[in-house]
């Protein structure tokens, strides 16, 4: 214990001398995650509140919480990251979290259960298994719910296929009493309708997701099968070639890494001989030199141009949504370049709406509240309003927040 005192210690110092020591942030979340959770917490929320675009280090900390039994830290967690951070693996573990909550009946419902097997009465059985059916549809329900939500937010990344694949295995193995025809044939539709949203996006193993719904098809009627896979393969095939030249034009896009800002130097220094090789294996995985940042602007940048050519023939909401989706991804590990974010403006700005463009705008300033590209592009754009109250407000909090000479220019 006093061993750990020490060492977070110096951890506290060495962040108090530079706030971008990566092997120090690195070495607080790793111990972090052996702890116990009310030590934990803290060193979590340290943590996040400099990589707030973590998405992997958010699910690490709800899941931290849940493995302690506190689900309502969790829900807490994930409301307040989920709708901020697109990312597959993020929403797979609230879909997680859902199923824990729901996948078994409460005990007070197991309770009123046994009261009514037991009541004695004639129609006890019966009442007893409508009580059941009754919660179990309405738990179903809300799994359901949550698989919606994860696939509405993250179901068009191209990585999103085990998400789609754990929806599709939910809605398979839903269960029917038997000589329930019309919850048969309900089940079997909302299969349908899910398999054949998924084929038609573009992802990886998209041909694995298309072979299983052949089977689907043909296993329930092989005349309707024809009919139906021919209807669908056409958009089954622009989807897997979609996926082929958006998997091109991403090469070099690394996921995961940690937000920086441009002008810091992420240097490959050694942890020290206390180091263990879980934080070594953490560095490796989340850790990018400043060369390779740009290099990473540059590829997302290239990813980017490509969506905008529609290469996935969207309709313009469609087509809109999708491209704003991957400046939103771009910014998890460009969070701190304005170039980034003023590109997305200026998109947002030709193709949205004057709303979705101010709020991206106070996202943008309030992300990096000392850019002057940022600041002053709002400022214009206020003026230009006729906002001049709204736009000495930016003004100000520029030059309260960025002591540059340029700001007073």
């Amino acid at each position: 214990e006093l061993a750990a005192v020490a060492r977070a210690k110096q951890l506290d110092a060495r962040l108090d001398r530079n706030e971008w020591d990566i092997d120090a942030w690195l070495a607080l979340i790793s111990d972090a995650q052996q702890a116990h959770i009310d030590t934990a917490r803290p060193m979590f929320e340290r943590f996040l509140k400099q990589f707030p675009t973590s998405a992997r280090h958010w699910r690490r900390f709800a899941e931290q919480e849940l493995a302690a039994g506190n689900r309502e830290n969790a829900k807490r967690i994930f409301q307040r990251s989920l709708l901020n951070l697109p990312d597959v693996e993020l929403w797979r573990a609230y879909v997680k979290y859902a199923h824990l909550l729901y996948d078994a009946p409460s005990s007070d419902l197991v309770g009123q259960h046994q009261a009514l097997v037991h009541s004695g009465t004639p129609d006890a059985a019966a009442k007893a298994q409508q009580l059941f059916d009754s919660d179990q549809t309405r738990r179903r329900g809300e799994i359901t719910k949550a698989y919606e939500a994860a696939l509405n937010q993250v179901g068009i990344d191209i990585e999103s296929t085990p998400l789609w694949m754990d929806y599709l295995t939910f809605l398979r193995n839903a269960p029917v009493a038997a000589g329930d025809h019309l919850g048969e044939s309900t089940k079997m539709s909302a299969l349908r309708s899910a398999y054949q949203r998924a084929v038609s996006t573009p992802m990886r193993d998209l041909e694995r997701i298309w072979r299983e719904y052949t089977d689907f098809e043909n296993g329930m009627s092989k005349v309707l099968a024809k009919a139906l896979l021919q209807e669908h393969g056409a958009t089954y095939m622009a989807a897997r070639q979609c996926f082929r030249e958006l998997r091109v034009h991403g090469e070099g896009i690394v996921r995961g890494t940690l937000a920086t800002p441009p002008d810091v130097e992420v240097k490959n220094a050694t942890l020290g001989a206390a180091a263990t090789t879980a934080v070594a294996a953490h560095k490796s995985a989340t850790v990018a030199t400043a060369a390779a940042v740009q290099q990473q602007v540059r590829a997302w940048r290239q990813l980017i141009e490509f969506e905008l050519t529609n290469p996935a023939k969207l309709e313009n909401a469609g087509w809109f949504r999708r491209v704003s989706f991957v400046y939103q991804q771009a910014l998890l590990e460009l969070h701190h370049h304005a170039t980034v974010w003023h590109a997305f403006i200026s998109f947002v700005d030709e193709h949205g709406t004057p709303a979705q463009r101010e709020t991206l705008q106070q996202k943008a300033i309030a992300a990096l509240p000392r850019s002057l590209l940022l600041s002053f592009s709002y400022a214009e754009q206020l003026e230009a309003e006729q906002r001049p109250q709204d736009c000495r407000a930016v003004l100000d909090a520029l030059l309260k927040n960025n002591p540059d000479p340029l700001a007073y220019v």
